[in-house]
């Protein structure tokens, strides 16, 4: 992607479009390159702006509220060794911490977001961790980050989907040694259960 002459053409590792005005993008681009942050374009990519208070971050995930897309989430990797929430409601003009961090421990990596399609205070976070950390899992706040629950634990969690016709049911994505689990909530992620389970298969060239 091409955000102008001030800005290297170096790929990003998020994008999120506008799912009411195709016009209206957001990209993220990690800390080692340069002017690393979120950027925005209202003009379908012909010209951005770059997103003030996440600049000294590593933005990996980005999500969009569906209901109002002035609001989205990004969360950033290794702020002081620690992986951090950022929230905007402006676009993406403007970002700041949500009021506090599920994952308080080191080696913790977030790998995806998903917010309520309806209500943007409830949030759903997973992601994977090594060594002494229990943050793996699934982490959820209904009160846009005040508080957090940890409501899948023990296993790392690489992705999480919402049903947008039925926001209780959410479905995610397990690994546990050499296999993959497919986890499934009927409640709002109060309760899980395995439906499905396969093994992780290596092809050598």
């Amino acid at each position: 992607l091409y955000y102008g002459p001030q800005y290297p053409p170096y790929h990003p590792v998020s994008i999120v479009c506008d799912p009411n005005d195709a016009k209206n993008v957001w990209i993220a681009r990690p800390l080692h390159y340069p002017n690393p942050g979120v950027f925005y374009s209202r003009d379908q990519g012909n010209t951005w702006g770059k997103g003030q208070g996440i600049d000294n971050n590593f933005p990996i995930i980005l999500e969009i509220f569906p209901s109002n897309t002035s609001i989205l989430f990004c969360g950033c990797e290794y702020e002081q060794d620690k992986d951090m929430l950022y929230k905007t409601e402006d676009g993406g003009i403007t970002w700041s911490p949500v009021p506090s961090q599920p994952f308080n421990e080191q080696y913790f990596h977030l790998k995806d977001i998903e917010v309520h399609p309806f209500n943007s205070d409830i949030i759903f976070i997973c992601g994977e961790s090594f060594g002494t950390s229990t943050s793996k899992g699934i982490w959820k706040t209904i009160n846009g980050g005040v508080e957090w629950f940890h409501i899948l634990q023990d296993i790392d969690i690489y992705d999480i989907e919402i049903s947008p016709q039925n926001p209780d049911e959410i479905y995610a994505v397990g690994v546990v040694e050499l296999c993959i689990y497919l986890y499934k909530s009927t409640d709002a992620g109060n309760t899980w259960s395995i439906f499905h389970t396969f093994p992780i298969v290596y092809f050598f060239p």
